[in-house]
């Protein structure tokens, strides 16, 4: 349905996998269950996109009977990103040196926030799962804001593992991922404080630590958000190198969170 503007209404999430469809399957999952509005769900496969076993046919197989779920081919990063390379891509603003890994995330978000036409754009990372109904909540704060995220305070940007802000905005500042200042993402933030924009910052147990004793998941990393002092997102962070035990304990964790809260 169109709203006023030229916008479907809702939320388009934009996800981006690398080689851990069951991080992807779960927060799929998530959505599903927290979400109250309209959606649709764009993931965009940075690891093997052809040939036999590719992570984007397993996705599109998951995910073939999800009427919300679009799957785009990304980066094959495994094919562009050496680890001994190291950080080895220079920002264009500051001169941070970052590595390849995060060119290559940005550029598979710059299609996946350009496929959608909803009227909000939330940016999630697939090692994380929402924990409670949300959107209200999130929505209240965001007609009061340019946008709504929470913070990297090492490098003072903000963190696009969970950021929501207005489709109009975006495409009226071309404000889409890239790597120009600090990081991944840090240009959204040099454009709000160059043109002092009104931010919501969520706290996260990560820069408080004292919000961990509130953490509704046994795990023993990953940060929390809060929203009006409720938990309601949890992402495990660095989750695309986790060992396999780690991977496992949390999709155990996040496998009984769900069904002990249907």
């Amino acid at each position: 349905m169109k709203n006023s503007n030229k916008y479907d209404t809702g939320i388009d999430f934009i996800i981006v996998n690398f080689y851990r469809e069951e991080y992807v399957k779960l927060m799929v999952e998530s959505i599903h269950r927290f979400t109250d509005t309209d959606y649709s769900i764009y993931i965009i496969n940075n690891g093997k996109n052809e040939g036999e076993n590719s992570g984007y046919d397993k996705l599109k197989k998951i995910f073939q009977h999800d009427e919300t779920v679009t799957i785009l081919k990304g980066v094959e990063q495994d094919n562009a990103v050496k680890p001994e390379d190291g950080a080895i891509e220079k920002c264009k603003i500051d001169g941070r040196m970052v590595s390849l890994a995060s060119k290559c995330k940005t550029i598979a978000q710059q299609k996946a926030w350009k496929a959608g036409n909803r009227e909000i754009v939330c940016s999630i990372d697939y090692d994380a799962v929402f924990l409670n109904q949300w959107f209200d909540d999130i929505k209240e704060l965001l007609e009061s804001n340019f946008l709504v995220t929470y913070m990297r305070y090492d490098l003072n940007i903000y963190r696009d593992q969970f950021l929501v802000i207005k489709r109009k905005d975006v495409e009226d500042n071309e404000l889409y991922p890239n790597l120009d200042y600090k990081d991944g993402s840090g240009n959204i933030t040099l454009f709000c404080e160059s043109n002092k924009k009104d931010v919501h910052i969520l706290n996260d147990s990560f820069s408080n630590k004292d919000l961990k004793n509130h953490h509704v998941l046994g795990l023993k990393y990953g940060e929390q958000l809060f929203v009006n002092e409720k938990p309601f997102f949890y992402h495990y962070s660095r989750g695309g190198s986790r060992d396999n035990n780690l991977y496992g304990d949390w999709l155990n964790s996040v496998t009984k969170y769900l069904e002990d809260n249907k």
